[in-house]
C-alpha cells in the first residue's frame, strides 16, 4: 500500500506585523482615527497583519472589530497581553493570543 503525501508542513517563523495600541475605549472615536490614518499612506497599511494592545480593561467587541479593520485594508490577527477576560473574548472571536 502507497504512503500518502504529506498534506501540509507547519513551521516555526517571525513575520512583522503592527502592534495597535489602543488608548481609548471609545470604539467610534478609534476606528474615525484609524481609518483616517491609514487613509494617508493605504499602500503602506495594505493587508499589513495587526495585532492589538489594548490600554485598559475595556472589553471591546473583537469580532465588530476584526471586521472593521479588514475592511480598512489591515487583519487583524491577535490579541497582545490584554486582561484574561479580553484575550478569553478575543480567543472567541477567532483572533490568536500573542506574548
Amino acid at each position: 500500500m502507497p504512503s500518502e503525501s504529506a498534506a501540509f508542513k507547519l513551521r516555526n517563523a517571525s513575520f512583522p506585523l503592527f502592534v495597535l495600541h489602543a488608548q481609548t475605549a471609545e470604539m467610534e472615536t478609534f476606528k474615525r482615527q484609524l481609518r483616517a490614518h491609514v487613509g494617508q499612506a493605504p499602500e503602506f497599511f495594505a493587508g499589513a497583519p495587526v495585532a492589538l494592545a489594548p490600554e485598559g480593561d475595556a472589553l471591546p467587541d473583537f469580532a465588530d472589530l476584526a471586521a472593521f479593520m479588514r475592511e480598512i485594508g489591515l487583519p487583524l490577527v491577535g490579541l497582545v497581553g490584554g486582561s484574561s477576560a479580553q484575550r478569553d473574548a478575543a480567543r472567541a472571536a477567532g483572533l490568536g493570543l500573542l506574548p
